[in-house]
């Protein structure tokens, strides 16, 4: 197995996946795979989703060899990829504003990373913009949103306002004596407080978080 294309076709077919699962696990087009393992194309800017996808290390996959530290990798070694919950996409601010509502397109530069466990098949990624929820989720931070997670107060969600269709980061609060609103974590955030009198909609709740230096 000298190339890459051969390496994983090898590890899929170990793994019981065909193209389109394999695909499907990663996060990318059944065709790319398909160039892969044909030697249309000789690499790929997936090698670790679908290194782990197929249960094998990234940099067998990548080159054929390993590091010293790691065990190698032979034709009777290659296990079955461990559980996932599968890829979620890093999309835009404004998908985001628009999403339930229009097509989220995606094409092959969009960026996935693994979702949590336990979050649905809907869940997407945003990068923290602006100041308004520090010191909590400093800008860069990534964030996995679930629009399939009912919003109970204390979480953090995304809501898209009515109009604008912007999406906004806050935190959600029901209150008995103030009722629904949105809050800034940034004590110092103009308007902090946004109460919802039907002025927005919850697209999803916050479920986990992620910084990358």
């Amino acid at each position: 197995m000298n190339t890459i294309g051969e390496r994983l076709k090898h590890a899929r077919k170990k793994a019981g996946l065909s193209q389109v699962e394999l695909a499907k696990k990663a996060g990318i087009k059944q065709a790319s795979i398909s160039e892969l393992e044909r030697g249309s194309s000789r690499s790929s800017g997936y090698i670790v989703q679908l290194a782990n996808a197929c249960g094998v290390s990234p940099e067998w996959l990548a080159s054929g060899t390993e590091s010293s530290n790691r065990k190698n990798w032979t034709e009777n070694s290659i296990a079955p990829a461990p559980p996932l919950g599968g890829m979620a996409p890093l999309i835009s601010w404004i998908q985001a504003g628009a999403f339930a509502e229009s097509v989220i397109e995606l094409n092959e530069d969009t960026e996935y990373y693994p979702r949590p466990a336990n979050s649905s098949d809907q869940t997407f990624v945003l990068r923290v913009v602006g100041e308004s929820m520090i010191d909590e989720y400093k800008p860069g931070t990534l964030i996995f949103v679930d629009p399939e997670r009912a919003a109970v107060s204390g979480d953090d969600v995304i809501a898209a306002m009515e109009g604008t269709g912007e999406a906004t980061f806050k935190r959600y609060i029901e209150d008995p004596g103030t009722g629904k609103m949105l809050k800034a974590l940034n004590a110092t955030w103009p308007n902090q407080f946004i109460p919802i009198n039907g002025n927005c909609r919850i697209v999803g709740v916050v479920v986990a978080a992620m910084w990358l230096k």
